[in-house]
């Protein structure tokens, strides 16, 4: 696991760069020691054209899960869990995957976010006083995918996290793809944004997203959100029954895909 850092400059003191990199290793022993858990998400799917306020056209809710590092959604079908590419979508609106998981695990533990450095900013998230630094996910690393009428393309991204300038806790994370979009993929851009939260889980508190949102701009001027939000979370028993599309569950991270809706 590695975090690559650009944009090093003499204003960044040994301090910042250690700190740096112990919310990094926090942040990633985070990852690795969360035990098999699930909760409930709650989705409010918005549409609408251009600037003008989005829609509510649906609200959902479905089991989520992470189960030996996978993030697993329940088919509805026979309580066992399926893996995304086998999870059911909403045709009503945008079907997003990776906001639970995939995303924090992809970038964190597979080592895939360039950190400028030298964009250490202090912020506030609500009360709490937090570092702000930006980050480029290059193309050549990035496992962040969208997937529409069928075709499938990787992203390349830039964002924001802010982590909290006493515990290290991260506390938001910000993804952003509007520049080199695949020619083939009729958006303008993408946007997600994931809240964190500490939460018991069995026996442990540990950092679990509360929050979260994906939103879509096409190039027709039409906009697709997901509202996200996590309720409800507790550790899952492994003697449940999972389904996997080949293989046994490993601990990896699963890409994060975005499908609009058709």
């Amino acid at each position: 696991m590695a975090l690559f850092l650009g944009g090093l400059a003499a204003a960044q003191s040994p301090n910042d760069l250690a700190q740096l990199a112990a919310f990094q290793q926090k942040t990633a022993d985070y990852l690795k020691n969360i035990p098999n858990y699930t909760c409930k998400e709650r989705i409010y799917s918005f549409r609408g054209m251009g600037n003008r306020p989005l829609a509510l056209i649906d609200r959902h809710e479905r089991e989520v899960a992470v189960v030996y590092g996978r993030e697993m959604h329940l088919d509805g079908k026979d309580g066992a869990l399926a893996a995304p590419d086998q999870a059911g979508s909403a045709d009503s609106g945008l079907t997003s995957i990776g906001e639970f998981a995939g995303h924090l695990r992809s970038l964190f533990l597979n080592g895939r976010l360039v950190l400028d450095a030298k964009s250490r900013d202090s912020d506030r998230v609500g009360r709490r006083r937090a570092w702000r630094y930006e980050f480029r996910l290059p193309y050549n690393l990035s496992e962040w995918a969208i997937e529409i009428g069928g075709k499938r393309d990787t992203l390349a991204g830039k964002g924001v996290l802010w982590f909290d300038q006493k515990s290290l806790d991260l506390l938001r994370l910000r993804l952003v793809a509007d520049e080199g979009i695949p020619p083939a993929l009729p958006i303008r851009s993408i946007e997600v944004e994931i809240d964190l939260e500490r939460k018991r889980i069995g026996a442990s508190h540990t950092l679990l997203p509360a929050e979260a949102s994906v939103q879509v701009r096409f190039f027709t001027g039409h906009v697709q959100k997901n509202q996200i939000e996590f309720r409800g979370c507790r550790e899952y028993g492994t003697e449940s029954t999972i389904r996997y599309d080949g293989g046994e569950a490993k601990e990896t991270a699963e890409p994060a895909t975005t499908r609009p809706a058709k």
